[in-house]
């Protein structure tokens, strides 16, 4: 399988809560990420956009120009906030990646899906590099979310949401995920559930482990276990700034995994792509469940 170099906008999708709903009701999640897909391939083919990956209720595409991709990105957002909603969170980064057929490897790909990480469903979050090319385009008004020190991003990266009317714009105090918010003056504040971290080393071999130690991590929290407990009460603030409370997982209550990248030892080139997706899926499904760190 052929690779090149390129730079591309890079868009990372994910269905928030798919997880969930499949456990619960496993024909309307399937619903939901069918019109995702259907209305995904549209826009890409009308925005030039190549699709590269599904995984799951996620999906990995590239584009070789930003404004295509940001413009899809919105579109998708536009056609996906009508009933039958998809509450699905979208993240771009333009970067330098090795480019096949099926698959994009690189910092640019890693980046991009911090940057989704970020988002809330209904949103298009774009990183400063994006920004850079988009600034200039007056319809394409954007909103700072603020600088993130991202895990495994060596510097600080400005983060912005696309502000068009139909998308939605989160209040950047209430964001969360995997990075510190980085204070230019010298302090940083954690994201609102980042609590002191443990991990407990577990080898996931290949993707049967990763079932085992997925199901072995949600196991164990029964129903009769005490409100308070498990869930501990806090007050942030919603997208209009209005104060709320909001009931979290205590970090007591919460499994810990650490999940290393599988090792292609098939020596089928084919199949490169499933060491790098597989865990990439898993991550950003746990990243989405208040039980796992």
């Amino acid at each position: 399988m052929e690779s090149t170099r390129k730079l591309a906008a890079i868009m990372f999708t994910d269905i928030q809560g798919y997880t969930a709903l499949m456990q619960t009701d496993e024909a309307k999640a399937l619903e939901m990420r069918n019109r995702h897909r259907e209305v995904f391939q549209r826009l890409h083919k009308e925005f030039n956009g190549t699709i590269l990956q599904y995984y799951g209720d996620g999906t990995l595409s590239v584009f070789d120009s930003a404004i295509d991709a940001a413009q899809c990105g919105v579109e998708m957002q536009k056609e996906l906030q009508t009933e039958p909603k998809v509450p699905l969170r979208i993240g771009i980064h333009t970067g330098d990646i090795l480019y096949s057929e099926t698959e994009a490897v690189g910092d640019g790909v890693n980046v991009a899906s911090r940057v989704e990480s970020v988002a809330v469903p209904g949103s298009v979050m774009i990183s400063e590099k994006v920004y850079d090319y988009i600034k200039n385009q007056k319809e394409i008004p954007v909103q700072s979310m603020g600088s993130f020190n991202f895990k495994n991003v060596e510097k600080p990266l400005e983060v912005y949401a696309l502000g068009l009317e139909g998308l939605v714009v989160p209040n950047p105090d209430t964001l969360s995920g995997k990075f510190v918010k980085h204070d230019p003056k010298g302090k940083t504040a954690s994201s609102k559930n980042d609590s002191k971290k443990y991990t407990l080393p577990i080898l996931i071999g290949g993707l049967l482990l990763a079932a085992i130690a997925a199901v072995w991590a949600l196991g164990g929290f029964g129903s009769g276990e005490s409100e308070n407990g498990v869930f501990t009460t806090i007050k942030v603030k919603d997208e209009n700034g209005n104060t709320i409370e909001r009931q979290i997982v205590r970090a007591s209550q919460q499994k810990k995994i650490y999940l290393v990248e599988f090792d292609n030892e098939s020596g089928d080139e084919d199949a490169e792509w499933l060491a790098a997706a597989i865990p990439f899926a898993l991550e950003m499904d746990w990243d989405q469940d208040p039980y796992m760190k």
